[in-house]
């Protein structure tokens, strides 16, 4: 019966995930292993500071907390972004050169699998670098963060690393489907800043330029995060406001896949391994 089908279905996912998350977790310590000398830590932390330190300056100037908070968590989310994607193409980049990225895309072990430990092992860094631009916030501003709701801005914070994390993976299959160069994600880093959410509320972008920014899961996170801050919504339009993003971030994921597919494609059917 039904009853059966479940269980076959259940062990069918246990057998094939145990490998899986094993390929996965080994990835990222290999990567995390050759990336987490002292300089490349003191490097990741200090990388957002003068920028953030900025941006905290200017939003600081109203003295107003609500200003001060929404942008201190969102110069938080903005460096663990530039910093990530920034260090995920010139990973890659790095990798073409040394001609060791073939050796990933021929593995038996899923491509998908190897090049989400490298990421989650390269975000590491783009956090460190997020909790500097954090930190330069506090010094400036000389008083922590105000928060209304602080379960629910947890909450909110969650949704946001979640739907960060899904659009600076995309770009893992994206530079060996399109080619792209290291200097395509430096492009990509300013986009993120002005549509992204991370700064400023997207409801603040004038109406012909919200159709960029609605696309992407950080805008309706940041939405909800600025709502917790102000604790003047209701935990139902909040949840709304997650689940928009979290919807959003399957689709990423559903594209990252397909991208996935055609660099499996490219290596197991035609035999064309370059990225270029």
């Amino acid at each position: 019966g039904w009853r059966n089908e479940v269980v076959r279905i259940y062990t069918m996912i246990k057998i094939e995930s145990g490998p899986l998350f094993r390929a996965i977790g080994a990835a990222y310590l290999h990567h995390w292993k050759i990336s987490r000398s002292a300089n490349n830590l003191i490097a990741s932390f200090l990388f957002s500071v003068p920028t953030a330190t900025m941006i905290v300056w200017m939003a600081s100037r109203p003295n107003d907390p609500f200003i001060f908070t929404y942008v201190a968590v969102g110069v938080l989310l903005l460096s663990t972004w530039n910093s990530s994607v920034l260090r995920i193409g010139f990973g890659l980049a790095n990798e073409q050169q040394q001609q060791t990225l073939e050796f990933s895309l021929t593995s038996r072990t899923p491509l998908i699998a190897i090049m989400l430990g490298k990421t989650l092992a390269m975000l590491m860094p783009g956090l460190l670098s997020g909790l500097g631009a954090l930190a330069s916030a506090f010094v400036i501003a000389n008083h922590l963060i105000r928060v209304n709701d602080p379960a629910v801005f947890f909450g909110s914070l969650v949704v946001a690393l979640i739907s960060l994390l899904v659009i600076t993976f995309i770009f893992v299959p994206l530079f060996v489907v399109v080619g792209g160069r290291a200097g395509f994600f430096g492009a990509v880093t300013a986009f993120g800043m002005v549509f992204s959410g991370f700064v400023h509320p997207v409801s603040a972008l004038p109406d012909a330029l919200r159709v960029f920014a609605y696309p992407l899961p950080t805008s309706w996170a940041m939405e909800g995060i600025g709502m917790a801050l102000r604790g003047d919504e209701p935990i139902m339009v909040i949840a709304g406001r997650w689940g928009i993003s979290l919807a959003l971030s399957a689709v990423y994921l559903v594209v990252t896949f397909w991208l996935f597919r055609i660099v499996d494609k490219r290596v197991r059917i035609t035999g064309v391994l370059g990225t270029s």
